[in-house]
């Protein structure tokens, strides 16, 4: 919440920039991500996917085991692995 209260916050982050990110780095760029208690928060909306970092961790199974339920589409990153994705 702290970041939607910076001016252009959107913008700046959408200039020709490269980006990375992990665990709340990522959810920062999303649609939305799937928190530690199980329920989804919004992110940024740059990126137009729902965010699951830790995805298959053990500490987070139980909160985890809803997803394949959710009708939008999800990035689900497990520990060490990344993506790039160009825009």
């Amino acid at each position: 919440d702290a970041l939607k209260t910076v001016p252009n916050i959107r913008d700046l982050l959408m200039l020709d920039k490269t980006y990375a990110g992990s665990s709340a780095g990522m959810y920062v760029l999303g649609r939305d991500f799937h928190s530690k208690t199980g329920v989804f928060d919004d992110g940024l909306n740059i990126l137009p996917y729902g965010m699951v970092a830790h995805y298959g961790a053990p500490e987070y199974h139980a909160t985890q085991a809803n997803l394949a339920t959710r009708k939008r589409p999800l990035l689900m990153l497990a520990e060490t692995q990344f993506v790039v994705i160009e825009q």
